[in-house]
């Protein structure tokens, strides 16, 4: 498997790139991006949605609500200014955002996954063709 993976997580089969690091409570969690989101989603954007998962999970764990491990942005340009969606299903959540970027992008939708395993938590960022 051609993997960009720093410290030899678990891959599942995709390709990931960059091993930048958050906290989540006490446990500090890998966050990875795939070389698809490497090559299209400008880093400011990245920035900003890592920002909005930690957000979300932040306001989810404050109301002990059940932390939704699935995150959807969707991407919407109106009147030259590019807004992003965050949904969740459990529960549900929409709110919707002002990006930190004002340019067109070729991007729909992005995912941020977390993944818990047993002995290891980590992020992904990930275009849908990659789920």
């Amino acid at each position: 498997m051609d993997s960009y993976c720093a410290n030899q997580c678990h891959c599942h089969n995709r390709n990931y790139h960059n091993d930048e690091r958050c906290r989540k409570g006490e446990i500090i969690m890998e966050r990875y991006i795939t070389r698809g989101i490497a090559s299209n989603l400008p880093t400011t954007l990245q920035q900003q949605l890592w920002k909005l998962v930690a957000q979300r999970e932040n306001e989810q764990s404050k109301e002990l609500e059940e932390i939704d491990y699935f995150h959807v942005f969707q991407f919407n340009m109106h009147n030259n200014q590019l807004y992003i969606q965050h949904k969740q299903e459990r529960p549900e959540y929409v709110k919707l955002h002002k990006a930190n970027y004002s340019k067109t992008i070729n991007i729909n939708k992005v995912y941020v996954i977390r993944e818990d395993d047993v002995d290891l938590s980590y992020y992904v960022m990930l275009l849908p063709d990659e789920y």
